[in-house]
Order: C-alpha cells, then structure tokens, then sequence
C-alpha cells in the first residue's frame, strides 16, 4: 500500500497529510515521510509553494515521488515572493519577504523589466532598492 500525503496552501504541518487535513510544506512532507512506509507519494494541490530555504533530499528519501494533483497548477518555487505597489505616478516598488541579494554590479540595486498583459507599462526601466 502506498502511502500519500496532500500539501496544500491552506495546510498546517502538523496535520495528518489527508486531502481534508493537509500539510503546508514540502519540508514538512519530506519529514513526515522519512517516518512513513514505502512506497510514497506526495500530492500538491494549486498554487505556488515557496521553499524557504533549500531542500535537502538524502538516501532515506529514495523510493518517494511528489506530484501536482491531477487538473491542478502547482508551482514550486525557490525566490523570494515580491509584493508590487506604486510609490508614485512614475515609480513601483516592491517589498520582498526576506532578505535579499543582487549578483553582479551594484549591490544595492537591480534593473527591473516587466512585460504586462493587462495593460501597463512594457518596460518599467525601474530599478529596485534594497531597503
């Protein structure tokens, strides 16, 4: 028998795993798992899932597979999640989660291009600040 556990946005780690009652993280799946019999299996449900840091798979973890639910987008990602909003007429900004580093060049700002279907500018030519 294989043994499945859900993640989902709205889950809490220290749930059972059920499709009612899921986790809320791969971290939190990856550790309930090294307790589980195998073969297991991981099933995210939609939206994006950021990794707060990396995760780290080891031998113990063979033998498991981690999957989208069926008919579902799931997203998992390793940035930082960025919330946009104006400063002013001309400028947006964007407030990070956590700290954050630029590579290459100066370290306190980075250029910033947005494509936009929905109407707004193409090209920002913005940069963002590290605050």
């Amino acid at each position: 028998m294989t043994t499945v556990l859900h993640v989902a946005l709205t889950g809490e780690d220290n749930n059972p795993g059920s499709k009612e009652e899921p986790l809320a993280t791969l971290h939190g799946a990856r550790d309930r798992l090294r307790s589980c019999e195998f073969p297991a299996e991981v099933v995210f449900h939609e939206g994006t899932h950021y990794l707060p840091e990396p995760l780290e798979l080891c031998p113990e973890d063979s033998g498991s597979t981690y999957r989208a639910a069926d008919g579902e987008r799931v997203t998992l990602s390793g940035g930082v999640k960025l919330n946009w909003g104006p400063k002013d007429p001309k400028h947006f900004v964007a407030e990070a989660s956590k700290e954050w580093t630029t590579y290459g060049g100066n370290a306190k700002q980075a250029k910033c291009e947005r494509r936009s279907s929905n109407g707004g500018p193409k090209n920002w030519g913005s940069r963002l600040w590290k605050t």
